[in-house]
């Protein structure tokens, strides 16, 4: 457990640590700078507050050891090379709101076991080689207001199937131009877990959000009475869809 007036983790702290296992950042740590746990190969758990937004270039690099990572909304910074290497990480989360957050140059790259990743809104620039060098990526859902994507995004992802755009967007351009395979994403009242298909673990999954459970859904699926929140009124209308009662998702 780091101590409370520590808002960053300083520049190279923990670099090669390999004895390191797990790291808890206190509350009032909101970032990590350039390459504080770089080469800690049997890092494999690591704990911040919400308000963490900050991993500087080449933070978790070479962390072979980290599976999950999960970030909780606010304004978000991944540093160049933040988590390169990090061969067994396959899960990247987004979880709650962003605003003006950016993407670094090959942030992900050589994420060898990552299989997909969504990106949420407020996401606005996302550089080059961000997940290159991913052999199992197969999807990569991209929000909408993307004012910059860099080059070669995905190159070196021999495995990659569907970029989920929408049409009109930056992304949906990026596609097209570079010959990415992708489809229209289209919003889908109740498919909180964007699979393209309501049942009952998107239920679940809603009622583990309300929970303060770590688990990620897209937010504006779940707001299926369009009133502007996601309650257990949703989960209800979920639930009744399922059960065939004459019930349409996504009307207000």
């Amino acid at each position: 457990m780091f101590p409370e007036k520590i808002t960053r983790v300083p520049k190279g702290t923990f670099k090669n640590c390999t004895s390191l296992r797990e790291a808890v950042l206190a509350a009032e740590t909101k970032g990590v700078l350039e390459a504080a746990f770089s080469g800690c190969t049997n890092l494999q758990a690591f704990g911040a507050a919400k308000s963490f937004g900050f991993v500087s270039d080449y933070a978790f690099e070479g962390c072979a050891g980290l599976q999950d990572f999960t970030f909780e909304g606010g304004t978000l910074t991944v540093g160049a090379g933040a988590f390169s290497g990090c061969r067994n990480l396959n899960r990247v989360g987004f979880i709650g709101d962003f605003n003006e957050s950016a993407i670094q140059w090959g942030a992900f790259y050589g994420c060898s076991a990552l299989p997909s990743a969504v990106l949420p809104e407020g996401i606005y620039r996302i550089e080059g080689y961000a997940f290159a060098a991913c052999p199992n990526l197969k999807t990569l859902w991209m929000p909408d207001g993307f004012y910059y994507i860099g080059s070669h995004l995905l190159a070196g992802c021999g495995s990659f199937e569907t970029m989920y755009v929408q049409e009109g967007s930056s992304a949906f351009s990026y596609a097209i131009l570079h010959e990415i395979p992708y489809k229209i994403r289209a919003l889908l009242y109740g498919d909180v877990d964007r699979n393209g298909e309501i049942n009952g673990i998107d239920a679940g999954l809603l009622l583990q959000y309300l929970a303060d459970w770590d688990v990620l859904l897209d937010l504006a699926a779940a707001d299926v009475n369009c009133d502007g929140k996601v309650n257990g009124i949703d989960v209800s209308m979920i639930l009744q869809y399922l059960a065939d009662w004459d019930i349409e998702l996504g009307k207000p």
